[in-house]
């Protein structure tokens, strides 16, 4: 447990002053002129919170490490050493310490303070707040700029003596009075446990509030067969068994009823996190938490009982929301691929948690052999690419799975920077490098912020349904496929617009509903299966407003309560997109083609009421449409583009033609900037551009052109100078990664 000092704050304090120090730190990343299409107001409103402005106003940037002490190691003066080595490397933070309880905690975590590591993965995010009086108490002018503030020495000493009085005299929060309910992160499913019953039941009824309402939601009227439920409770065990350990609900026909239980489990997980962290910030209000990894970030939450954008939610108020992003782990979904989809995970992360502190503080270091799905090698390009795709997508911290290997057992020998004989390896030293310029530039990287094109649609609801359908009705094996091919086909969409440079977000829901969706020039709506009802009017304002829609295959199959969606004339679908959906038809026994590229899956058959065909399937039927509404424009695929997308397809050919298909559909103007011969990411700041270049392939020449004359290029890790203006070519080793600092006039 975190330790902290007897001179606490009360909460009421803390709230007044991260509200009026908040604004300070808005005020510092105040957006300009040409970043208010971007709604970056609204943006950083989403999961805005006293905790989230206190950590905005401190602006920490933690690289840390966790630290596994040796079986050797039998005094202090073996782990200054360590700890000093680490400090040397380059980092300023430790993760975790795995002590093994030969030294004294308190001596360790002293010793750490005294070689510059702070000895936990927050780094200054436990600071108190420079306030005026405390500026004045150390003799500082109290109007004092506040990132000078920050790095002032009396300031670093004064913080630096606070943590040490925090582990001479630990705060212990006492056991939660809460009840464990058990639901915990990935556990859930349709089947309910015996204890969950009563609180299925009581969500029901706070849903509903009657038997008659439930009814209506779980469409009785056109399941006449079914026993109606006398009791919520009655209804508890209809929707998810009696928690009796060989009892499973029965796969009725209906979905709405097995959505209940997934978003049941994912809120009441939700309402204990809340709970624990309440708690644990009653007794230590400034200390952050984290939580939301160990998930694959590209699986469907759904079917697990999880929603990590309400986890996210609740993590505005306890401290910082990460994923566990482990190549010999969670790229299943790639089929083992890292350098660019570590990117997509990242992106992901932050997209759920907008306006927040999100780190990867569940790392790696390197390398791998037993302890994964994959096996993988440990280059400096390789921890390269992975931490700067963090960077690249926002993460405003990295906390790296380990500085040195277990002694023994299960993962001993894996996963190090450091080697068998305790010497910093290439990648490990290019690890601390990257973490240097990362301190460098610290302030600039909180003031830095996305500027997308595309918005891509990440539905809940969505893979609640393809959760029910891949359990089936009845046994057939590829019903399980059917959990998975919303996540596929969001991957698929972002791979398009990543390997074309196009700057994308993922939106979900709550974004919509929050207003973010003026934030997007185009929204991609992929494998939307499910367009619940109140998305509707909302997508239909923002294209009526401007914007452009492009969806796909088989959007909108069904609502939210699992109805046929309407898509007939005179309905918001037709007004939208010009067309109706007559029906959806698989295309198993009969192969269908657009401009000689073979279309497998799903397809639709369109009548067209004002939108024009834009491609056509070998039949002469519209493939893909256009139509105007109001001041916006919508495009329909009438396949499955971004599941043909999505690089488990790989080797074949109609996977890079879908990926072009999609950008040149989505995307209807030229970008400000261009990145040719490697993967880009770029992130806006008031003084200066950061380019962030993948190359996943032989030596290359990227070559960087932009909108602006930059006053100065630079590499951010090396610091080698490389000219002004607005065009710079960039030398690529193979499989590498490099962060380019342009210096703005």
């Amino acid at each position: 447990m975190r330790m902290r000092s007897s001179n606490r704050w009360d909460r009421r304090r803390l709230v007044a002053v991260a509200i009026l120090l908040g604004g300070m730190a808005a005020l510092a990343q105040e957006p300009s002129q040409s970043d208010q299409p971007y709604r970056f107001d609204l943006y950083q409103a989403r999961h805005t919170s006293p905790m989230q402005e206190r950590i905005r106003h401190l602006s920490p940037f933690p690289v840390c490490v966790v630290y596994w002490q040796p079986v050797t190691t039998t005094s202090i003066e073996q782990v200054r050493t360590e700890f000093k080595q680490i400090h040397d490397a380059g980092f300023r933070c430790l993760k975790t310490l795995q002590l093994i309880g030969n030294l004294p905690q308190q001596k360790v975590f002293e010793t750490a303070l005294d070689t510059g590591l702070t000895p936990w993965w927050y780094g200054e995010a436990g600071w108190d707040d420079l306030t005026p009086e405390l500026l004045a108490r150390l003799h500082l002018p109290p109007s004092m700029p506040l990132r000078e503030a920050l790095t002032n020495e009396s300031v670093i000493a004064y913080q630096t003596q606070r943590y040490r009085e925090e582990i001479e005299h630990p705060v212990t929060t006492p056991p939660s009075p809460f009840p464990d309910h058990g639901f915990s992160r990935g556990q859930g499913g349709f089947q309910l446990k015996a204890e969950w019953v009563p609180l299925f039941a009581q969500w029901l009824e706070k849903q509903y509030g009657t038997l008659a309402v439930l009814e209506q939601a779980w469409n009785f009227t056109a399941n006449r067969d079914e026993e109606h439920p006398a009791t919520f409770r009655d209804a508890a065990i209809l929707a998810g068994g009696d928690g009796s350990p060989n009892a499973q609900p029965s796969l009725e026909w209906d979905f709405r009823r097995y959505r209940d239980v997934l978003r049941f489990e994912a809120d009441q997980r939700v309402f204990d996190l809340r709970q624990s962290e309440a708690w644990f910030h009653r007794y230590q209000p400034v200390t952050p938490l984290r939580e939301g990894g160990e998930l694959a970030m590209f699986q469907n939450f759904a079917a697990i009982g999880t929603d990590q954008a309400l986890v996210a939610d609740a993590m505005a108020d306890g401290g910082s929301f990460y994923p566990s992003i482990h190549p010999a782990h969670h790229f299943e979904a790639f089929e083992g691929d890292v350098a660019l989809p570590v990117y997509l995970e990242s992106q992901l992360s932050v997209d759920l948690s907008k306006g927040m502190w999100t780190g990867a503080w569940e790392s790696t270091g390197m390398p791998s052999v037993y302890s994964g799905y994959y096996g993988y090698a440990a280059t400096p390009g390789f921890i390269s690419q992975l931490m700067m795709s963090y960077i690249a997508a926002g993460m405003r911290g990295i906390g790296i799975w380990a500085w040195n290997m277990r002694d023994a057992g299960w993962e001993s020998g894996e996963y190090s920077l450091v080697d068998r004989q305790g010497q910093l390896t290439p990648w490990g030293s290019q690890a601390g490098q990257i973490a240097r310029a990362v301190d460098k530039y610290r302030f600039e990287l909180w003031d830095a912020h996305n500027q997308p094109t595309v918005g891509i649609l990440y539905c809940w609801e969505n893979m609640a349904t393809a959760a029910r359908l891949s359990v089936g009705a009845y046994p057939i094996a590829r019903d399980n496929d059917f959990g998975t091919e919303p996540t596929r086909a969001v991957a698929g969409a972002a791979e398009a617009f990543q390997q074309a440079n196009i700057p994308f977000e993922f939106v979900t829901e709550q974004d919509l509903k929050a207003g973010l969706a003026a934030r997007y020039k185009a929204i991609y709506l992929p494998h939307e299966a499910v367009l619940s009802n109140d998305l509707v009017p909302i997508l239909q304002k923002y294209v009526r407003d401007g914007g452009r829609l492009v969806a796909d295959v088989p959007a909108p199959w069904w609502d939210e309560f699992g109805r046929v969606q309407k898509t007939g004339p005179g309905t918001p679908f037709e007004s939208i997109f010009g067309v109706t959906v007559n029906i959806f038809q698989g295309g198993h026994n009969v192969a269908r083609s657009v401009n000689g590229e073979p279309i497998e899956g799903t397809f639709a058959d369109l009548s067209l009421t004002r939108a024009a065909k834009t491609a056509s399937f070998d039949t002469g039927d519209a493939a893909v449409t256009e139509a105007t509404y109001g001041s916006g424009s919508a495009s329909y695929i009438a396949f499955e583009a971004s599941l043909l997308a999505n690089g488990t397809e790989k080797g074949k050919a109609v996977t890079s033609w879908a990926r072009n298909l999609i950008v040149r559909t989505t995307v209807q103007s030229s970008p400000a900037w261009t990145v040719s011969g490697a993967t880009a990411y770029r992130r806006v700041a008031p003084h200066a551009h950061h380019y962030f270049l993948v190359n996943n392939g032989h030596p290359v020449d990227a070559v960087i052109q932009a909108e602006v004359r930059y006053l100065h290029f630079e590499d951010a890790v090396t610091g080698e100078d490389l000219g002004s203006g607005n065009t710079v070519r960039i030398k690529m080793e193979a499989n590498s990664a490099r962060w380019i600092r342009a210096e703005l006039p």
